[in-house]
């Protein structure tokens, strides 16, 4: 509980996509109990109990069970029915437009009583973490997973939740213009419509970096699957509002890439289905918002827990192609070292680890600048010459411009010495392309692959 008498952690920043506060904090067991009106009553005797010691607990228990019962039917809204605001002026005390219906109201009710004193938390604590998991869809576990709260979430495990529950803490939320005349209102009209997301508590752990939330999800004793699928598709159309929405929207406040480009080239090719990212996926794809060490030992957690290394079956992305692409070294060493992942893996479009390191190189910002993501596929024995199905090479991808600057010639001249090669229908192309001087240095290298037993190609450029 994360009241301010028994505080659990520290208070983290919590991305803008994560909605309105009020969104995170109408779960009593999670949130700050939300400011009422105040009650005058009568002054408590001197040195008298309190009302935990004065009462059974059987009879405060019933007084919590009539409290959801008289506010039955805002109960029951929760998050399945579409939500509409009033148009008050947002500075009052009355309503935040953002909350709409007091569906809510009755959770931060019983989350003030329990906040009142150490033996009632205690005793209604667990009645609320059963009635959030049992009508909320274990919205306290989700929340908690990503705000990085442990011990909401141990709590949350504890008394019912569902580990693998989807998510429906997340609502489309938009604006209409006011359709009344109102010159007091400030304010639009504020929406909600529920959204339910199929991204578990353990997809947003990885997603959000929480190796410590990541550890006890994965040994939860009721079990967590770590190949729990959610739809992710390479780019929004009218009337698609699945799960990259959110994951993009987190990362741009942080950014970063998401979904790595490999993604957005390759579902293409294979347009049947967007299922297929698993927990692995996101922690990979959000790699570059966290150490590159961190992520291997999520990776390594996820892995040993029975993660699948195809991390979005419907494009066939391995967790190799995604390390490559994100240049980290560490992570694809685990990879190739630990997990014996084939270096020549090729996806849906055909691609392999060389071409994702070499594609988001030259497009993504701030891509590697140094060899050795490259260098380290290539001693474990990683193919040069494999075509994906445009027919491009590494090679070509690195040539494939109207300028080679020196990166593009440095990886260049990598590859042809570990055997890359061009086909002859291409040099005419290529070798317009190039100066004097890099067909020279690339011929060199070319030759180099040949007298070293790399390549038996005779040609050059």
């Amino acid at each position: 509980m994360a009241h301010s008498h028994f505080p659990a952690t520290a208070n983290e920043k919590v991305p803008a996509l994560f909605g309105c506060p009020c969104v995170w904090s109408h779960v009593p067991l999670y949130g700050d109990a939300q400011e009422k009106r105040r009650y005058h009553h009568a002054l408590a005797k001197p040195n008298a109990p309190g009302i935990a010691r004065r009462l059974p607990s059987e009879i405060i228990l019933c007084i919590v069970d009539a409290l959801f019962d008289l506010y039955a039917k805002e109960v029951s809204l929760g998050y399945e029915k579409y939500w509409e605001s009033s148009c008050l002026p947002y500075e009052t005390d009355k309503m935040c437009p953002f909350c709409m219906l007091p569906r809510f109201d009755v959770w931060r009710d019983v989350a003030n009583l329990a906040a009142s004193c150490r033996a009632l938390y205690e005793l209604i604590t667990p009645v609320l973490y059963r009635q959030d998991a049992e009508k909320n869809h274990s919205s306290a576990l989700l929340i908690s997973a990503k705000r990085g709260n442990l011990r909401a979430l141990k709590l949350a495990l504890e008394h019912g939740a569902n580990a693998d529950a989807d998510d429906h803490t997340m609502p489309l939320q938009w604006t209409n213009e006011c359709f009344r005349y109102c010159e007091h209102c400030e304010y639009q009209v504020w929406w909600r419509e529920p959204r339910r997301l199929d991204m578990s508590a353990l997809h947003w752990a990885a997603l959000c970096g929480r190796e410590d939330v990541l550890e006890i999800l994965l040994n939860h004793k009721a079990g967590v699957s770590p190949n729990k699928r959610a739809v992710v598709q390479p780019g929004l159309d009218a009337g698609n509002y699945g799960s990259l929405r959110y994951v993009e929207d987190y990362c741009d406040e942080y950014n970063a890439s998401f979904p790595c480009l490999a993604l957005q080239t390759t579902m293409g090719y294979n347009p049947v289905s967007s299922h297929g990212a698993n927990a692995l996926y996101f922690l990979l794809g959000t790699g570059r918002m966290r150490a590159h060490e961190k992520t291997v030992e999520m990776a390594r957690l996820l892995v040993h827990a029975g993660s699948s290394l195809i991390t979005h079956a419907a494009a066939e992305l391995h967790a190799l192609h995604q390390a490559a692409a994100y240049d980290n070294v560490e992570l694809v060493q685990f990879l190739l070292c630990e997990t014996k992942a084939d270096p020549n893996i090729t996806d849906a479009a055909g691609n392999t680890p060389l071409h994702h390191h070499v594609d988001s190189r030259f497009r993504v910002e701030g891509g590697a600048k140094d060899t050795k993501t490259l260098s380290l596929l290539l001693k474990y024995g990683a193919d040069p010459n494999v075509r994906n199905i445009d027919g491009l090479s590494p090679l070509d991808i690195c040539l494939v411009t109207t300028l080679l600057g020196a990166d593009r010639m440095k990886l260049s001249v990598l590859l042809a010495q570990n055997g890359g090669t061009l086909r002859d229908r291409d040099l005419g192309l290529h070798r317009s392309r190039l100066t004097d001087e890099q067909r020279e240095e690339l011929n060199v290298a070319f030759e180099q692959a040949r007298q070293s037993g790399r390549t038996e190609w005779i040609g050059d450029i």
